[in-house]
């Protein structure tokens, strides 16, 4: 079976992965594509594939690798190496898949390890998904989705504010995190059409709520929720359930995120708001050079690494594809 993705800044090049071959989610060893010739002759691909492999090397491109534990403010989004399975081959890369536990089977103890977890598998919840056996942060650290939240509270708004992952409500509307290298193709599979308020609202798809919420946030940035909630007309009590569902609706199509904290303490916390391509401008500017149908392609093949196969229907409930 091959496995069709771009790589992360070379939207015009694809990678093609096959299940004989190593790698991780932003690495594979391949033949790349440029204007319908491929670079590599079938002769350098035999010669690659009888080299010593080291643990350390990146085969796509011949260069290190980052090393296993990524140093602590210094992670980057390209992949770590989780190891070899038995008789030599990658986790991830057998004759058959192997799930998404065994594409990073270290503890997870803190936010350095949660954003090497992300990396490796591009797309993971925070909690189960209900009906499906999706990468999620709780089943891989233990916990269920309740008890999961103690210990990593801040470790999703950290690893989002420093950008080392991006986080919203966006699989099935649950906690998700997204790795940088796959957000531009998360972005870029939703569709010019899903991201349109106006025609959304207009075709009765986006509450009024969420419309408010967007319109204010055009010309109004980095609005903490008490004040986004006045600018939208969305003040009263009986407008919070609204609200709630509105920046879900808003957070599924990669609209609006949050940007900032107004503090940490009881009392004090809570959220600052803003338009997502205001936030990380370049992963949706990289997004708006990619067509639908090579974005779909890359968060389906991160996806069936990690053993998810969604028929369309699962798709448009999940992701809003449509």
């Amino acid at each position: 079976m091959a496995i069709c993705w771009p790589t992360g800044r070379r939207r015009g090049a694809a990678v093609v992965a096959t299940g004989a071959l190593a790698g991780g989610f932003g690495a594979a060893v391949g033949v790349a594509r440029a204007g319908g010739r491929e670079r590599h002759g079938s002769g350098q691909r035999r010669a690659a594939a009888t080299r010593p492999r080291s643990p350390h090397t990146d085969h796509a491109t011949a260069r290190p690798c980052v090393g296993q534990t990524p140093a602590p403010l210094a992670w980057t989004s390209r992949f770590i190496p989780v190891g070899r399975a038995p008789r030599g081959e990658r986790a991830g890369y057998t004759g058959r898949v192997r799930g998404w536990r065994q594409l990073y089977p270290h503890p997870i103890a803190g936010p350095d390890d949660a954003g090497a977890f992300v990396a490796a598998l591009g797309l993971c919840t925070w909690g189960p998904v209900p009906g499906l056996d999706f990468p999620n942060l709780a089943e891989a650290m233990g916990h269920t989705a309740r008890s999961v939240l103690d210990q990593t509270w801040f470790w999703k708004d950290d690893l989002h504010l420093a950008r080392r992952v991006y986080y919203g409500r966006i699989v099935r509307g649950q906690p998700t995190f997204v790795a940088p290298e796959l957000l531009p193709d998360l972005i870029a599979a939703l569709g010019p059409a899903e991201r349109d308020v106006a025609g959304l609202y207009r075709d009765g798809r986006l509450g009024r709520e969420a419309r408010a919420i967007h319109d204010h946030l055009v010309d109004h940035p980095r609005q903490p929720t008490r004040e986004l909630r006045r600018g939208a007309g969305l003040r009263g009590t009986d407008q919070a359930a609204p609200t709630e569902r509105a920046l879900i609706e808003l957070q599924r199509r990669l609209l609006i995120c949050k940007v900032d904290l107004t503090g940490r303490t009881r009392g004090t916390y809570g959220y600052v708001w803003d338009l997502a391509e205001r936030f990380w401008p370049e992963a949706f500017d990289e997004a708006g050079r990619t067509a639908v149908p090579l974005a779909r392609a890359a968060v389906r093949a991160a996806l069936a690494r990690a053993g998810v196969a969604l028929p369309p229907a699962q798709e448009a409930r999940l992701l809003l594809w449509h």
